[in-house]
């Protein structure tokens, strides 16, 4: 009977050790403007073992059990943001908040009359204060804008009155857009 209590006990310390001997990662992926990034593809090494997980809605991803004391490298994935790797050891449960580089996106487009011509003197204004120039001979503009970042576009001419004088949406790569006007 002693040795079967004997047994337990250590069976339970042992138990007890190994749930010491491990620690939780989180890994938050943001970009340079501090949003959230989802779909981060992030892969922890640690010694011969690897685990792949995919960053949610939140932007985060949880590795569960993270060998305490051992080295750790995070590589990371995705089709738009570049990330460093990141290296360490935990102690304990650890956050590891990432700053992801995006690349610029184009919204580009053209502001014609009703006759498909170049509209000269339009107003084209970015997110309600940041004026757009319009190159009077083509009708055309371009911006650089961060993947993920919402946008807005409104456009006004004194003379013309616009189809659809306003644009919004979400950077999600290259975007074009045309405006058309006619005479008031």
């Amino acid at each position: 009977m002693i040795h079967k209590c004997t047994t337990i006990l250590m069976l339970i310390l042992l138990l007890v050790l190994q749930a010491e001997a491990q620690s939780r990662l989180q890994v938050i992926t943001k970009n340079e403007s501090n949003h959230l990034i989802q779909n981060v593809k992030v892969t922890l090494v640690q010694g011969e073992s690897e685990s792949t997980q995919v960053t949610g809605a939140d932007g985060s991803t949880l590795f569960p059990a993270v060998a305490n004391n051992e080295a750790y490298q995070l590589r990371f994935a995705h089709p738009v943001y570049s990330f460093d790797s990141k290296s360490g050891s935990l102690s304990s449960d650890t956050t590891e908040n990432i700053t992801g580089s995006g690349s610029l996106q184009t919204l580009s487009g053209h502001v014609l009359d009703g006759s498909l011509q170049p509209v000269a003197d339009a107003e084209l204004v970015l997110n309600g204060n940041i004026p757009v120039t319009v190159n009077s001979e083509t009708g055309n503009f371009s911006i650089q804008l961060e993947y993920g970042s919402a946008y807005s576009l409104r456009i006004s001419h004194e003379d013309m009155i616009f189809f659809k004088d306003s644009l919004e949406g979400t950077v999600k790569g290259d975007i074009e857009r045309v405006f058309i006007g006619y005479d008031k």
